[in-house]
C-alpha cells in the first residue's frame, strides 16, 4: 500500500573518546555509492516512486540517481555545508 519509498542516510557507529560506540546518521560524499546501489536494487523490484538521498553534492550525482530509477532526489548535507552553491544553481536556472 505504499505510495513511494524514501531512501535516507544510513545509521552507523564510531568509537567515542572513551571507547564506547557513538551512534548516528552517516552524512557526506562517501554515502553516495550506497544510495546509488540501493536505488538501483530497489528500482528493479518496486513500482512506486523512489525518493533518493545520501551523499548528493553534485548535479552529476542527481542525474545518476535518476538514471538508476529515482523519481526525486533529496538534498541534505550540502544544504548544511554549502547552501550558497545550491541557491546559486537554482537562481541561475530560474533567471
Amino acid at each position: 500500500g505504499a505510495h513511494a519509498v524514501s531512501i535516507g542516510a544510513p545509521r552507523g557507529a564510531l568509537p567515542g573518546r572513551d571507547g564506547t560506540p557513538v551512534h548516528g546518521r552517516l552524512y557526506g560524499p562517501a554515502v553516495f555509492p550506497f544510495a546509488l546501489q540501493a536505488v538501483a536494487a530497489l528500482s528493479e523490484h518496486l513500482r512506486v516512486p523512489i525518493i533518493a538521498a545520501g551523499g548528493v553534492y553534485r548535479g552529476e550525482q542527481v542525474a545518476a540517481l535518476q538514471s538508476a530509477g529515482a523519481s526525486a532526489v533529496q538534498l541534505d548535507g550540502i544544504l548544511w555545508t554549502n547552501p550558497e552553491r545550491v541557491l546559486s544553481n537554482v537562481v541561475n536556472r530560474a533567471g
